[in-house]
């Protein structure tokens, strides 16, 4: 298939489109590293770098194959610790719809376009806060359950003869 000659104004512009992409990009994977570090700071946690999987050694990668409407993807390598080994994190908050999320691999593209900042803040402490209320609830449930066993057990015995008593110590 035969193709007409291309002007110098097509090339002109390609190379200024190119040029201006990066600089868009640049912008953008600036704000994805700020997002990601904030988020390891807000937990504690130390973080030595981050990319997009399949980047080459030192670069971050390609921004267009791990941008989605709802998350980017992204690979995340943690500092060592003292000791020379790795800490085991969970970094978990309920978003400002109340719905939990958890860092794993993503952030929230709309985090670009926002000042997530308190959201993130705030829905560490809203999970903290729902995890304790849990383990509460957890172990009141525990404590009233060990009352209802005892009581059973103890309207069980009495229904028994010391006979049947022994025998049924002897068997457990």
């Amino acid at each position: 298939m035969k193709t007409e000659p291309i002007t110098q104004k097509l090339i002109d512009n390609w190379q200024l489109a190119a040029t201006e992409a990066g600089k868009m990009e640049g912008q953008i994977i600036n704000r994805i590293d700020y997002i990601v570090r904030t988020i390891f700071q807000t937990f504690n946690h130390k973080l030595d770098c981050w990319y997009f999987y399949g980047a080459g050694e030192g670069d971050v990668g390609d921004l267009l194959r791990h941008y989605d409407s709802d998350e980017i993807n992204i690979i995340t390598e943690l500092a060592r610790n003292k000791g020379g080994g790795y800490d085991s994190i969970e970094m978990v908050i309920l978003d400002k719809e109340g719905n939990e999320w958890g860092f794993d691999s993503s952030i929230p593209t709309r985090w670009l376009f926002e000042n997530f900042e308190q959201e993130l803040i705030d829905g560490k402490r809203l999970f903290e806060d729902q995890q304790i209320e849990r383990k509460k609830n957890q172990k009141e449930l525990s404590a009233k359950k060990k009352l209802e066993d005892q009581a059973l057990a103890t309207a069980a015995k009495a229904k028994l003869s010391k006979k049947e008593l022994a025998a049924l110590r002897r068997s457990l």
